[in-house]
């Protein structure tokens, strides 16, 4: 994107999606190097070029997730106040499952970041989040991928879910060789099966 491109993308900003809207701004950003001057170049004020270009250094699937439509522009730029990034997906990931207001994320942002308390303290404490629930794993595959799943949950002697699971860490394990939110998913993963939850909560688990 050029500057032209750049200038011409701020214009009707309701109507654009917010990536678009945050490159423009970063690609002015460092031709410029001050919010003001891009605000006079484009009558749009500081205070919406600061906090969308702060949305624009979110997360790709954040941001992905506010394109969508599922995580509002005023809920990512709550999101965007965190530092650490594994907080920032925290909070997009609740917000999207729980359904949470832009009210609610102001408060769980705010005190998260006045009372130097976790952000999983906080969530659970405003929003009543439960972080000990299970999810069960539902997916639409047709009869013979499911009649070869078993087929080899069968050979392995294993249950059903407790296979799935299997390979879902296997999927993690590859994944994190380049991605250290995977790392830490898997971490969680086999924290569980050390507890020896997977047998008695995972084969429940359907596809």
């Amino acid at each position: 994107m050029n500057i032209d491109t750049a200038k011409k993308s701020l214009r009707n900003i309701a109507k654009k999606r917010p990536s678009v809207i945050g490159k423009a701004i970063d690609v002015l950003y460092q031709e410029y190097g001050s919010y003001n001057t891009i605000a006079q170049q484009t009558l749009v004020s500081r205070k919406v070029l600061s906090k969308r270009h702060r949305i624009f250094h979110l997360p790709k699937g954040i941001q992905w997730k506010v394109d969508e439509g599922h995580i509002k522009v005023g809920q990512a730029c709550y999101i965007s106040r965190l530092k650490d990034e594994n907080d920032q997906r925290l909070l997009a990931f609740v917000i999207v499952e729980e359904k949470l207001s832009a009210k609610e994320c102001e408060d769980v942002v705010s005190a998260t970041l006045k009372q130097n308390r976790s952000l999983k303290e906080v969530l659970s404490t405003l929003t009543g989040v439960r972080f000990d629930k299970t999810y069960p794993l539902l997916l639409p595959i047709g009869f013979d991928l499911h009649l070869a799943i078993s087929q080899n949950a069968w050979d392995k002697k294993q249950n059903w879910g407790d296979l799935c699971y299997r390979f879902i860490r296997q999927g993690l394990n590859r994944y994190s060789r380049s991605s250290t939110l995977a790392k830490g998913l898997t971490a969680k993963l086999e924290k569980v099966k050390s507890k020896k939850i997977s047998t008695g909560m995972v084969s429940q688990y359907k596809l």
